[in-house]
């Protein structure tokens, strides 16, 4: 099942590349989501548009391998109708 992961910030372009910090972080949130779930950070929610019918769970603070800094990441969920 796929796994989904978002983080928001600065990136390099390189040729068809992104690279950085935010690269690196999102990969790490997406470690942290189960098959079929979608992870983001709450910096990602906080800034994004609501969108109708998208809910955000209760933010958990995540380690995140290879990353120094702790993240609050939030699990997304889509509300039936």
């Amino acid at each position: 099942a796929v796994r989904v992961g978002g983080h928001n910030g600065p990136v390099v372009k390189t040729g068809d590349d992104l690279l950085g910090h935010v690269v690196n972080v999102a990969a790490r949130v997406t470690d942290t989501a189960a098959g079929g779930e979608t992870v983001v950070t709450t910096s990602l929610r906080d800034d994004a548009a609501p969108v109708g019918g998208i809910l955000f769970e209760a933010p958990q603070a995540a380690r995140l391998k290879g990353i120094d800094e702790p993240f609050d990441v939030c699990r997304v969920r889509h509300e039936p109708r």
